[in-house]
């Protein structure tokens, strides 16, 4: 095990443990990347944010284990981000409050987040590792086309079409299990 792999795997087994450093070293280093995520996906909205992102901590807090790699618990963070927004869309819909942003009009919008969300957590998983990583390494860690196009070996015009062609394999996913909920 690499010195990364090991201090990740010494600090979630602590929040294991209920050791409280643990969790504050991982608070410290996560906090504002899940807050960021979030952020993003509640139209902005501050309250909302911090709200979610402290449900998230109290999960990871009752379900983290240890992982082999940061990708891999970044990937099981996303998921619990995904699945309390979802939790979090359903309660407001369900209480007839609109989701995330107060100033949408009522009855005017075509967009529906549950349902996208839902879509989207259903697509996501479709996708290969590959395809995974990519968007997770452009999107979430904001690492350039040229940066990536050195790491893959290749251009980054390739790399700004593999973008493309998985952008659309998601609309055409999320396009069909909407069609299809409907």
């Amino acid at each position: 095990m690499t010195d990364t792999v090991t201090k990740l795997h010494d600090i979630l087994t602590g929040i294991n443990r209920g050791d409280e450093d643990s969790f504050n070293t991982f608070y410290d280093t996560y906090y504002d990347r899940i807050y960021k995520h979030i952020f993003i996906r509640t139209s902005y909205d501050e309250h909302t944010t911090k709200d979610i992102v402290q449900q998230v901590m109290l999960k990871v807090v009752k379900y983290v284990k240890p992982v082999n790699s940061e990708d891999e618990l970044w990937k099981w963070l996303l998921l619990v981000c995904r699945s309390t927004l979802a939790d979090e869309y359903r309660k407001r819909t369900k209480l007839k409050e609109t989701p995330f942003d107060e100033d949408i009009d009522s009855g005017d919008s075509t967009e529906n987040p549950p349902e996208l969300l839902y879509a989207l957590d259903l697509a996501l998983p479709t996708l290969s590792e590959p395809e995974n990583d990519l968007l997770d390494n452009f999107y979430f860690k904001k690492i350039s086309y040229n940066s990536l196009a050195e790491e893959y070996g290749c251009t980054s015009k390739a790399v700004e079409m593999r973008l493309s062609k998985i952008r659309q394999k998601l609309k055409t996913l999320i396009v069909g299990t909407l069609h299809n909920g409907k």
